[in-house]
């Protein structure tokens, strides 16, 4: 995969946008080969003092670098940021999202809105740690593929060396998900289909110059 990251400042960007491509090539089959696509703009504005708005805007075309999903995703989502002083921060969230999915699977098309929020508190050293939650409804063409999903996040981020102006970060997710219309079978007896997904991001990020970061 190949991107691009583009900020108004550095420091402080008022506007961003990234950009991603991705070659998809699977050994014994062909069904996920495809080149996928991303793109997200991210505009950030204060309101008044100490309230800021931040909103984003993030379109994937036949899915992303990390998975086989082939579908596409439309997401508008609006954040409104409360600072408390410097170091402590919450933020409410909410967005739309629309899923479009190949024909053959055109069942899976769905609204998957979303609301949630985050706490962030920075710590001496320069370290920050962020809890949050989520929780989205996905409502489905085929009620089948209906669910309700909730996430849990912790992320943790720390530098290693002010010398090499190096940083290491690291992101739990918990991911539980409730089928509202599908069934599965447990000891013999049909209960509601509950999955659970757990993941953890370590990231490495180093600045080669005050403009320009390699992770």
């Amino acid at each position: 995969s190949f991107g691009i990251h583009f900020r108004d400042n550095p420091e402080r960007p008022s506007f961003e946008a990234a950009y991603e491509v991705g070659l998809h090539r699977y050994t014994n089959t062909d069904e996920f080969d495809r080149v996928s696509q991303n793109l997200t703009a991210v505009y950030r504005k204060q309101l008044i003092k100490r309230l800021y708005s931040r909103t984003t805007t993030d379109i994937s075309l036949k899915g992303s670098s990390e998975d086989r999903e082939i579908n596409n995703n439309y997401v508008f989502e609006q954040q409104l940021q409360y600072r408390f002083n410097s170091n402590t921060r919450v933020a409410a969230l909410a967005a739309y999202r629309v899923k479009r999915y190949p024909v053959v699977d055109q069942d899976s098309n769905s609204i998957d809105s979303y609301v949630g929020a985050k706490i962030e508190q920075r710590l001496r050293g320069d370290r920050r740690v962020e809890l949050g939650y989520r929780y989205d409804h996905n409502r489905a063409w085929n009620p089948r593929n209906n669910y309700i999903r909730r996430r849990y996040t912790l992320e943790f981020q720390t530098p290693l060396s002010r010398r090499r102006r190096d940083s290491v970060g690291a992101e739990f997710r918990y991911n539980p998900r409730d089928y509202q219309n599908r069934t599965t079978r447990v000891n013999g007896v049909r209960v509601p289909r509950h999955d659970d997904r757990w993941v953890l991001d370590i990231i490495y990020e180093r600045a080669i110059r005050p403009n320009l970061s390699m992770a």
